[in-house]
């Protein structure tokens, strides 16, 4: 019973942390997308304004909210 209960946690674990990445890179490109677009009006390049890697996973959330 100990070792079915065990196998149950790891897979739920597993789909977890699957769903976490997947969700990760879906607000990464969220991000980085909305800010080309919005800098590309200005005629900017979004490279050239080092934004840290956090801003893009951050940006998609605060716009949802």
């Amino acid at each position: 019973m100990a070792e079915n209960n065990k196998k149950s946690n790891n897979k739920f674990f597993a789909v977890f942390i699957n769903l976490l990445g997947l969700l990760s890179a879906v607000l990464y490109f969220s991000g980085w997308m909305y800010r080309l677009a919005y800098y590309n009006r200005f005629e900017l390049n979004v490279i050239d304004l080092n934004f840290s890697f956090e801003s893009f996973l951050l940006l998609p959330v605060v716009i949802i909210f």
